[in-house]
């Protein structure tokens, strides 16, 4: 039983993956594509967030760099503000 589950998971993800459709009905292409469409609005999602996030950072970045570095003192910073980035991110 286990193996036929693992069987059909496979068919599965290979028909996500637009792989193996011959034989399917309209009625299963149709609930295929509403699973792809749904994926794809929650991959979307998530992109829009890490976007939001990622600018977020660099303002925060960008704050901390201008609050903690002095403006030019002639020291390499480099090592700050590589530090910085990890604690950020």
């Amino acid at each position: 039983m286990l193996h036929q589950k693992v069987e059909y998971k496979t068919r599965e993800l290979r028909q996500l993956n637009g792989q193996e459709l011959h034989g399917l009905t309209l009625q299963e292409l149709q609930r295929l594509e509403e699973l792809l469409n749904i994926g794809l609005i929650n991959v979307s999602k998530l992109k829009v967030l890490s976007l939001m996030r990622g600018q977020r950072q660099s303002f925060e970045f960008n704050n901390i760099r201008s609050s903690y570095l002095p403006e030019d003192d002639g020291r390499d910073t480099s090592l700050k503000l590589g530090l910085d980035l990890i604690t950020i991110i």
